[in-house]
């Protein structure tokens, strides 16, 4: 398997670890806790903020390299994989439940229209 390919599939499951995090209902509780510092709230439902210590935890398991900087450059970037994906799934979120809106909706106008004309 290539360097390449094992990499997108860690940034991907990493990206799954971010988003189970900072939005499943799985964590609710956790995020919802009102112990929390404001600002440990905040970045356990900010995807680009735990995206980003998410891979600067998970970097130092997988021995990718000894070079050091790359520590700092596999967690930006799965901070800003996270981030695209999660901005890619909340659009589509509201996409589908604008989608059923206008359907609801044109139903209703319809079912109006056969109750006028009888």
């Amino acid at each position: 398997m290539s360097t390449f390919l094992i990499l997108l599939v860690e940034v991907i499951g990493l990206v799954g670890v971010t988003n189970i995090t900072t939005r499943s209902h799985l964590f609710q509780p956790i995020r919802g806790w009102e112990g929390w510092h404001p600002k440990i709230a905040y970045l356990l439902s900010c995807p680009s903020c735990s995206g980003f210590w998410v891979g600067m935890f998970y970097f130092p398991l997988s021995v990718a390299s000894e070079k050091w900087y790359l520590f700092l450059l596999y967690a930006c970037a799965v901070s800003a994989v996270s981030s695209v994906v999660v901005t890619i799934l909340d659009w589509a979120s509201f996409a589908k439940s604008h989608l059923i809106q206008k359907i609801e909706a044109f139903g209703d106008a319809e079912e109006g229209e056969e109750g006028e004309s009888r």
